[in-house]
């Protein structure tokens, strides 16, 4: 995936509080893309976020996620509201619960086809 320039050293622009405690000026954003990703989901805001989104790709972002040892309640509801369609796969990656049920999912646009041929016979 092609990244966007963000400014002139092609770095994303994060609120720089977020990295308090680590030198900003010389963080690889590649190298250490679990951290950054980690630091924005977790004390970003939405300006942040939107960036996060834009330099690595919700994949990527989404792959990082359930390698993180720990989110907090508030960020692992974001995560699992904004990632997931069924309800246990996050917490299931995480470690977080044990589940035994299955979900199914089908997409929105899916199921509202189905039905519209349904309604239609």
């Amino acid at each position: 995936m092609q990244k966007l320039a963000h400014n002139e050293s092609n770095k994303p622009l994060f609120n720089k509080a977020l990295f308090w405690d680590v030198n900003y000026q010389v963080i690889d954003f590649d190298k250490h893309a679990r951290f950054v990703i980690e630091r924005v989901i977790s004390r970003g805001n939405t300006r942040d976020w939107k960036e996060l989104k834009q330099y690595y790709g919700l994949t990527k972002i989404k792959d990082e996620v359930v390698h993180i040892r720990y989110l907090d309640k508030i960020t692992f509801n974001f995560c699992h509201t904004f990632f997931l369609q069924a309800g246990t796969a996050l917490a299931l990656q995480l470690g977080h619960r044990i589940s035994i049920d299955i979900d199914c999912v089908q997409s929105k646009k899916n199921y509202f086809r189905q039905n519209q041929t349904n309604l239609s016979r």
